[in-house]
Order: C-alpha cells, then sequence, then structure tokens
C-alpha cells in the first residue's frame, strides 16, 4: 500500500550563526549537522502517526519505487535503514527522543521487529540458500551500519531469541552472493555486525 498521507511543506532548514571559521566551506559546526538531522527526522516522522506505521512517503504513481506489491516490503525497509542513518547519532545522544508524539528509540526497535514477523506487512523473509543479491542487502548493510553505532539504543534491549532471529534473517542476505563492485560492503557490514 503507497502512503497516501501528504504532509503540509516545512519551513527551508537554515544555518543560524555560521562559523566558517571552523568549517570555511559550509559554516556548519557540530551543533548545525545535529540541527540538520532534527530538521530532517521531523520531516520523516511528520508521515508517522503510531508506532505501526511504516517509514513509507507519498509516491507519483507510475514513476515511483516500489512497482509492485512484492516491492513494499524492501520499500519499508529501505525507509527504515535509511532514516535510522539520522536517528541512530541523535538516539545515541539522547535515547529519549520523541518527535510526533513517538520515542523515536521504541519505534525503531518496534520497526525492526516487524521485519520478522511472518504477521506484518513488513516481513522480510529470510532468503533462501544461494539466492542472488538484492535491494534487502543494501538495507541490511544499512541496517547493520546504524546497529553498530548505537546499539546499546537498537540492539541491546532485543531478546536473545530476537537479536538471533534479525542475525539469521540479515545473514541470510549478507552471507551470499553479491555484486562485483561496492556492494560487498553491503555483506562485510552484515558479516561484521553479525559477528
Amino acid at each position: 500500500m503507497l502512503q497516501q498521507k501528504h504532509v503540509t511543506n516545512q519551513s527551508l532548514f537554515k544555518i543560524d550563526q555560521p562559523d566558517y571559521q571552523r568549517s570555511p566551506y559550509t559554516g556548519m559546526t557540530r551543533k548545525h549537522w545535529r540541527d540538520a538531522a532534527l530538521y530532517l527526522l521531523r520531516g520523516a516522522f511528520s508521515y508517522i502517526d503510531k508506532m505501526d506505521d511504516p517509514m513509507q512517503f507519498p509516491k507519483e504513481p507510475g514513476k515511483s519505487y516500489p512497482r509492485s506489491a512484492s516491492q513494499v516490503p524492501t520499500e519499508k525497509l529501505e525507509g527504515l535503514s535509511r532514516t535510522l542513518f539520522i536517528a541512530s547519532p541523535l538516539l545515541k545522544e539522547d535515547s529519549s527522543l520523541v518527535l510526533n508524539n513517538i520515542r523515536i528509540a521504541d519505534y525503531y526497535r518496534h520497526q525492526i521487529l516487524n521485519l520478522l514477523n511472518p504477521e506484518s506487512n513488513s516481513y522480510i523473509k529470510p532468503q533462501e540458500k544461494g539466492g542472488g543479491s538484492s535491494q534487502i542487502l543494501v538495507e541490511f548493510g544499512a541496517l547493520a551500519v546504524s546497529l553498530f553505532y548505537a546499539p546499546e539504543v537498537l540492539f541491546d534491549p532485543l531478546t536473545k531469541e530476537q537479536k538471533d532471529l534479525l542475525a539469521h534473517t540479515m545473514l541470510s542476505y549478507g552471507d551470499g552472493k553479491t555484486v562485483p563492485s561496492n556492494w560487498k560492503f553491503f555483506n562485510i557490514f552484515i558479516l561484521s555486525f553479525s559477528k
């Protein structure tokens, strides 16, 4: 199912008091980067009303990915993993971060567990032995990077059974075929995290 919610435009992000001494090209300090991350994450969470809402954004019918229902779980995984790149450094600093009345750490853990639940529309089936590379490999590689960065918030709170199931599913993609290019890094990220 495509995201149907349309959120009114936010104001543009502005850099307040740039410091060109520290950062000659952008004027952005650590605080500015943090503010930019919060700005982007607020925008993403403006589409989220409850814990079960996946990270899906409006599409142009016939032009945007996904183009078939079979690609929707991968789209949800992509929305999760890409926004988690922004969220994980913020969560490392403040694990109680709340946006749009949703505790962000709880939301991401819930969504990660939805990937493992066959009853969920976000379920990612473990890849069968000998399966080929896919976008799921890329997104699990991205997820592994975020789990590496803030395990105390995202991974450690999971039960042993949940951790094992997540590792099994991620490894089914990471410990397999890949594309002979930079995609090999996605395998390495998954294998390294699972070590």
